[in-house]
């Protein structure tokens, strides 16, 4: 009985004050919510990193592949020579920059070994320019075999890219070399070349 009357007293005491904080902290809330409701700013939450946008195409890239000359045409002695007679296998090895959208300079080195009869293994220059606005590729190369008389060549190629991989595509190439050598006349030959571009 005794406890029951503290309770109570207590409980009388203390429910003015409650109901005073009750009264101010309502209409409080409410005039925070109607507030946030009317366009204030939310709440800055610290946003998750993400990936750097790409910052466009690549202007460098590169390629290696496998080439074999599939016939050539020597006005030397007038020869034709096909993979039977010489077969040759080249790893041409190169690295491109786009200095247009459309335009490529491919700085390229080809090294070559005779495979078939077994002979020496030889080094040509070829840098040269491609054009990529087409449906394949159009380009000009110049070339230097370094293990030769005195030399100068043109080849004119077709490329085309016929599998993607996402980041370099698989490729296969005709190439025509021209070439005129000091003393040994020239030469003319079609090269069937195939790769990985990147």
């Amino acid at each position: 009985m005794v406890i029951t009357t503290v309770i109570t007293s207590t409980v009388r005491k203390l429910l003015p004050a409650a109901a005073l904080a009750l009264a101010v902290t309502i209409p409080v809330s409410a005039r925070a919510q109607d507030a946030a409701g009317a366009g204030a700013p939310p709440p800055v939450v610290a946003a998750a990193p993400t990936a750097a946008a790409p910052s466009g195409p690549r202007m460098v890239g590169g390629h290696v592949g496998a080439a074999v000359p599939v016939v050539s045409l020597h006005s030397v002695g007038k020869t034709t020579m096909t993979p039977s007679d010489q077969l040759t296998i080249a790893v041409p090895i190169g690295v491109s920059v786009h200095v247009a959208p459309v335009w490529v300079v491919d700085f390229e080195v080809v090294v070559a070994s005779d495979v078939k009869p077994w002979g020496g293994t030889g080094l040509t220059i070829d840098p040269g320019v491609v054009y990529v606005g087409a449906p394949v590729a159009l380009g000009l190369r110049t070339k230097f075999d370094v293990n030769a008389p005195a030399n100068f060549g043109l080849i004119p190629l077709v490329h085309k890219g016929i599998v993607d991989l996402g980041e370099g595509n698989w490729f296969v190439e005709a190439a025509f070399p021209i070439t005129a050598m000091r003393g040994a006349g020239y030469a003319l030959a079609a090269v069937a070349h195939t790769g990985f571009a990147f």
